[in-house]
């Protein structure tokens, strides 16, 4: 086998792979004491097989000490075949496994895909590894056979596994998925039909696909996603991930979602809706309790009754009735929600240390990386003004560390990329906003921030009401997105501890 590290013996140096070696003489012996024998054997005592490429590099190296009178610093005596990689052992996958492959390129669940995709069952053949045709054995400078590198097509991918056979197995029942230029299984948990009071509680750290509907008082956990066909009445639902209900929520007071991603739901009643994320209902939502973290979606849907909260502002198509139903729409940061300011200041200050502490470390990081990737062109420069007079052995070392300092900047560059992308995402564009295409119907009241306006008659939409300053006091505006027109609405600014 290939030793991991150059070998020295004396007067020798060999390569780390033993398919090259090298005469290094220089420092033991003067032009005048080379001969032959002497460096036959100095080539024996580093078990170098001498074979008539090699006896023929001695004798190129006699000559050129004779004509130079100067013993080289390295001279390459033996540089033996390399193994030929054999061609085939890649996978190739079923027709029927090609077409359900997705294009997954991130972590991220696309609950289209999701919903949509046929799943692989368990310990379904999905291909065959295709068999190794030629290829051939190398011999290293000693004269050992080197076979060619074997790599295992699938050791790298997800819950796929070779038979004996040579066929290619799914380890689990999921979905198929090309992640990056790699396929894999992700694992999905199927119900057919209903989950109901039976079933009590479903737990996975899998994606979850639901095709009936779910019923009180059962609880569904996902450490990815979850997807409902039909409605859920009554029940839980928790996603690490995304959550989507295709048929409907009606919460019966005791209805949750919540979800470390986004929610898609029809419509929902009398439920709790929570996501990190987004928020998007399709038809309608009826004295519900919603809270995003970023924005609510609501393009075709009315918005009637309970509390609707968003951190970064929500389009809808109609908020409240013509029954004045009291609906509560606030977005921004509410200091209403906050019931005592002081330990809010506080948890502000620890949340801006933590930020803060975060932030150089990345920072020491990116330096870090940087300065190392210019260490080591600093330390290589003098080596590569004299490149022509490298042997191949030191081009090749060279070249693996101009390579490591190229990789290192370009991790530099991503995570400089990253940071301005998030403080892109991040940077404040103004205050969030409501945006009604519709109507706004009285008993509607709006919070924006830190101040609120209660809707005492019909407006007409579309119309987004915004907070801004005139003459330096905050108002919010109704402002008309087609003309640019606004009318300013009576508001009052909202004290901490004020509901």
């Amino acid at each position: 086998m290939a030793s991991r590290v150059e070998t020295y013996t004396e007067g020798v140096r060999i390569s780390r792979d033993s398919m090259s070696a090298w005469l290094c003489l220089r420092d033991s012996r003067p032009a005048s004491a080379i001969d032959e024998e002497s460096v036959r054997s100095v080539i024996e005592a580093a078990d170098i097989q001498i074979n008539e490429d090699v006896a023929a590099r001695i004798q190129e190296y006699l000559q050129q000490v004779s004509s130079t009178n100067e013993v080289p610093e390295e001279f390459l005596i033996a540089n033996r075949t390399r193994p030929v990689r054999p061609e085939g052992g890649e996978v190739e996958w079923s027709s029927q496994f090609a077409e359900q492959v997705l294009r997954h390129q991130g972590k991220r669940t696309n609950l289209d895909d999701l919903s949509s995709a046929k799943i692989v069952e368990q310990d379904a053949v999905v291909g065959r590894i295709k068999p190794l045709v030629g290829g051939e054995d190398g011999l290293d400078v000693c004269g050992r056979k080197v076979q060619p590198p074997q790599r295992n097509p699938l050791e790298s991918w997800q819950n796929l596994e070779a038979g004996e056979d040579g066929s290619v197995v799914a380890k689990v029942s999921g979905r198929a998925v090309l992640d990056r230029g790699r396929h894999c299984i992700r694992e999905i948990l199927k119900i057919d039909g209903d989950v109901d009071a039976e079933s009590k509680e479903v737990d996975a750290p899998c994606d979850v696909i639901i095709s009936g509907k779910v019923g009180e008082p059962v609880c569904v956990k996902s450490g990815k996603s979850v997807v409902v066909n039909g409605a859920v009445e009554g029940a839980e639902l928790h996603a690490a991930e995304d959550v989507r209900i295709d048929g409907g929520f009606v919460g019966r007071q005791n209805g949750k979602v919540f979800a470390g991603g986004t929610v898609d739901v029809k419509f929902c009643e009398g439920a709790q809706l929570q996501s990190e994320g987004n928020i998007r209902i399709h038809v309608s939502c009826v004295h519900g309790d919603v809270r995003a973290g970023k924005k609510i979606l609501a393009e075709q849907a009315k918005l009637v009754g309970g509390n609707i909260q968003a951190t970064r502002g929500v389009v809808v198509d109609t908020l409240g009735n013509d029954s004045c139903v009291t609906t509560i729409v606030s977005v921004g940061v509410q200091p209403y929600q906050h019931n005592d300011p002081a330990s809010e200041a506080e948890e502000a200050a620890k949340i801006d240390q933590l930020r803060k502490e975060k932030q150089q470390a990345e920072q020491q990081h990116l330096e870090s990386l940087t300065r190392g990737a210019q260490k080591l062109r600093q330390t290589l420069q003098p080596t590569m003004d004299r490149a022509s007079q490298l042997s191949p052995a030191h081009k090749e070392r060279v070249d693996h560390l101009l390579a490591r300092a190229d990789a290192l900047e370009q991790e530099a560059k991503q995570i400089e990329e990253t940071e301005r992308r998030l403080a892109k995402d991040t940077t404040p564009t103004g205050c969030a906003d409501v945006l009604v295409l519709s109507m706004i119907y009285p008993g509607t009241t709006i919070t924006i921030d830190d101040r609120a306006t209660g809707v005492l008659r019909e407006l007409n939409g579309p119309v987004r009401i915004e907070k801004r300053k005139l003459k330096n006091v905050s108002e919010l505006l109704a402002i008309n997105p087609r003309d640019g027109s606004f009318t300013r609405l009576k508001s009052r600014k909202v004290l901490p501890k004020q509901v």
